[in-house]
Parts: C-alpha cells; sequence; structure tokens
C-alpha cells in the first residue's frame, strides 16, 4: 500500500467533515421549498394543489441548470487540485454567465406555464390559480441558478460553512417573508400565491449578494480575483462545463422528472388527490462518470416508473396508489443499476484503471 494512503478512520472523518455542513446546507434548501409548500396550504387547499402543479412546471428547468452548475464544482476543485488558478478562475467566471443565461433563457417560459398544464389535461381553474405563482417566479430563476454556482465554488474550495450559513438565514427569512407577503403584514398587501413566489425570489437574490459580497472580500479568494472581466467568453471552458453538466442536469430531470409526472398524473385525479399528493412529497424529498448514469435514470424512471405508474394508476383501476407504486419501482430499479455500476467503476480504479476525462 502506498506510504501516503490514509488510514479508514481519516478518510472518514475527513470526508464527514465536508459533508455534514453539505447535508446540512441541503436540508436548508429543501426547507425553502417546502416552506413555501407549507405557505400554500395557510390558503386554502385549491391554493396548495394550484402550487404544486406550478411549481412542478417550472422545476426541470431548475434541475437542468443545476446539474449544468454542479460540473463548476468539479472544475473548480480539479484547477485547485492541480494548482492551475486559471482554470479555477475560467470556470467559475463561465459558471456564472451559464448560470444567469439559463435563467434568462428559461423565465419567459413560465410565462406560458398555464396555458401548457391545461393542454397536459390539468384543471384550468388550478392552472389560472397558479399563474402568478409561476410569473413571480421567473424573476428568480437567474438568481437559483447563480447561487448554485456560487455555492459550488465555495464548496470546491472545502469552505462549506458560510454558504450553509447564508442558506439557514435564507430559509429564517422565507418563512417571514410568506407570513408576510401571504397574510399581508403592515405595508404588505395580501398576495397569496404570488407573494410566495415574490418572498422566495427576494430571498435568492439576496443569498446571491451576499456570497458574491463574501467570494469579493475573503480570502483565498479576493486575491485571486474571480470576478474579473465577467463579460470576457471563454468558449471552451464553456463547452467543458456543458459536456460535463447537461449529462448530470439531464440526470436530475430524470429523477425529479418522475415526481413531477407523478404530481400531473395525480392532478388528474382532481384537487383533493394533488393536494394530498404536495403534502406527501413535504415528506420525500467526481469521476466525471455521467452519460451512462442518465441514460440509466431516464430508462429507469421513466419506463419503470412513470409508465408503469399510469398503468397501474388509470388501466389497473389503483387510481393514485398505483401511481405511487410506479414511483417506487422507478426508484428501485435506478438504485440497483448505479450500485451496480459504481461497484464496477471502483474495482476499475483499485485495479489502476483511470478517471473518466471530462
Amino acid at each position: 500500500m502506498d506510504s501516503t494512503a490514509i488510514s479508514w478512520r481519516e478518510h472518514i472523518r475527513q470526508n464527514m467533515r465536508l459533508a455534514g455542513p453539505l447535508m446540512i446546507g441541503q436540508l436548508a434548501t429543501i426547507g425553502i421549498w417546502t416552506s413555501d409548500t407549507i405557505a400554500m396550504g395557510w390558503i386554502d387547499s385549491s391554493s396548495l394543489a394550484a402550487g404544486a402543479l406550478a411549481s412542478r412546471f417550472y422545476q426541470p428547468f431548475f434541475f437542468l441548470a443545476l446539474g449544468i452548475s454542479l460540473a463548476v464544482g468539479q472544475l473548480v476543485a480539479q484547477g485547485i487540485g492541480a494548482g492551475d488558478e486559471r482554470q479555477v478562475r475560467r470556470a467559475f467566471r463561465q459558471g456564472m454567465v451559464i448560470a444567469v443565461a439559463l435563467g434568462l433563457v428559461t423565465a419567459p417560459l413560465l410565462l406560458f406555464g398555464e396555458q401548457v398544464l391545461v393542454l397536459l389535461g390539468q384543471d384550468p381553474e388550478l392552472a389560472a390559480i397558479g399563474q402568478p405563482l409561476q410569473l413571480w417566479s421567473s424573476f428568480g430563476l437567474p438568481f437559483m441558478f447563480l447561487s448554485v454556482v456560487l455555492r459550488q465554488f465555495l464548496i470546491s474550495h472545502q469552505r462549506p460553512m458560510p454558504q450553509v450559513i447564508a442558506l439557514i438565514i435564507a430559509l429564517a427569512a422565507n418563512v417571514a417573508l410568506n407570513e408576510a407577503f401571504v397574510s399581508g403584514i403592515g405595508p404588505f398587501p395580501a398576495m397569496g400565491l404570488a407573494g410566495i413566489a415574490l418572498a422566495t425570489t427576494i430571498v435568492y437574490a439576496l443569498l446571491c449578494a451576499g456570497l458574491i459580497a463574501y467570494i469579493a472580500m475573503i480570502q483565498p479568494f479576493r486575491d485571486s480575483r474571480p470576478f474579473q472581466r465577467l463579460w470576457v467568453m471563454d468558449w471552451a471552458v464553456t463547452a467543458r462545463l456543458l459536456r460535463i453538466g447537461v449529462p448530470i442536469g439531464l440526470t436530475i430531470v430524470a429523477e425529479a422528472g418522475m415526481f413531477i409526472a407523478v404530481t400531473f398524473l395525480i392532478g388528474l385525479f382532481g384537487t383533493g388527490a394533488l393536494a394530498a399528493a404536495a403534502i406527501a412529497m413535504l415528506v420525500l424529498r467526481g469521476v466525471n462518470d455521467t452519460r451512462i448514469p442518465a441514460i440509466v435514470a431516464i430508462t429507469s424512471f421513466w419506463i419503470s416508473g412513470v409508465a408503469f405508474g399510469a398503468l397501474a394508476g388509470f388501466s389497473l383501476g389503483f387510481g393514485p396508489t398505483g401511481v405511487w407504486g410506479g414511483l417506487l419501482l422507478g426508484l428501485s430499479v435506478a438504485s440497483l443499476i448505479l450500485t451496480m455500476r459504481m461497484m464496477r467503476a471502483m474495482r476499475r480504479i483499485r485495479d489502476g484503471g483511470r478517471i473518466l476525462l471530462a
């Protein structure tokens, strides 16, 4: 064994030191979405159902951008490990440009959410109730996408705590603003679902501002001048980020898309079933090898999951329970196949094989 190898205990300790804050940060991120769902329930069951539909419509755009943004963390970490400060700066800069561009491109699509949902067979009244949420959410998409890149930059430097603290503050602010905008407190009018989306948009804008200020002012980030010449495009790095990130994004969309499709299928059973599903969803929530896992995820989630769920729910007469059964099957199949692939990849690396290059 190599003399520089660390013990299993030290390996686990270092991983937990990094993973612990990441888990807390992820819980805080989910908490923001969860608090929005809870706020929808404060209004009434129709608003909860309509909000669930509206949220599910724009989530694929978020998850695709999330996957692309995660590629920034990989390239930044590789640059740090190689001592290549130029790659670190270029990957971060292009990641921010891609994130904002994706937000600006996808935001107008939310304006047609009501019409698309009706075409998918959803209740026109619920689609209309949820449209203000999509309208105000469209303003927040660039900030949502950018915040992921900023967080990945900090995490790649093994500085996860600042983004964790920022997310916890953002969660608290989101809860407070939901209360103010939904019900109308002080100078704020009662805005209903629109107020929930406005609150989340403001929170993500403030989150981005805080993380940008931290990166710009605190060492070791300040000396590298990460925000220098933001307007200069580096197409080679952009292509590399997209080559790594798009399969990751498709994988996330495939998994999350199953939950989204389940929501749409259950929506066909009526407002009550859809509101109940929205609550059940509160409850459920690198080696650069991204292409094959993307294919596995897409086929497992959509063929094994959504197709079987639709068959059981409609053709076999099991209703919403059958749709949830398909979801369980899709997750199980994907988990089994991806675990087997991970074990094979680890065996290849132990036998002297290389980590796949981006």
